[in-house]
């Protein structure tokens, strides 16, 4: 069981807002130090929705993966769409519609799509896959999008209630995880 842990770290940064947070570089070397106190630098992945935060990594540290979290719903939850042409959270990479981004998260050296659920379809979860690229969406909450998330073919779901999503499995004769 050990060997198959993995730990998604995401890091909390902000484009929008200076002073806000530490800047990408800063806060690479902040993260680094503690990851590399630990013996987990091979079971770690490292997210977030600030991709110059990532750039930073890659440039820095290669050897650590890196999941491109995303956000292209333009209302509904708190947050506001971090996915668009030349956007600051992308790191300014062109960007003209969402059927590109897995092809411009493995461009990047990327190794996993971490999309908001309610933007992923059954076909960006098959171009990802075509990508080698793995689909670990977020914050799955309730029964029928689990099992809709499921049908798609995703390889993670990150929720607030993974007793839920086990049960749910168990209950459905879903052998997912």
């Amino acid at each position: 069981m050990e060997e198959d842990l993995l730990i998604n770290l995401e890091i909390k940064s902000t484009p929008d807002e200076e002073n806000l947070t530490p800047t990408p570089e800063e806060m690479v070397k902040l993260v680094m130090k503690e990851v590399n106190k630990s013996n987990l630098q091979n079971k770690i992945i490292i997210s977030s929705f600030d991709w110059r935060t990532l750039t930073e990594i890659k440039n820095l540290y290669p050897e650590i993966s890196r999941a491109y979290l995303s956000f292209q719903q333009q209302a509904g939850i708190k947050i506001k769409n971090t996915i668009y042409n030349r956007s600051p959270w992308m790191s300014y990479l062109p960007f003209f519609e969402k059927y590109e981004l897995p092809k411009i998260i493995k461009s990047q050296g990327g190794k996993a799509l971490h999309p908001y659920h309610k933007d992923i379809t059954k076909k960006l979860v098959d171009i990802s896959h075509q990508e080698d690229l793995p689909v670990n969406v977020w914050t799955v909450n309730e029964e029928n999008d689990m099992l809709k998330m499921i049908e798609y073919g995703v390889d993670g779901i990150m929720t607030d209630y993974p007793l839920r999503l086990k049960e749910l499995c168990d209950k459905e004769n879903i052998n997912w995880f």
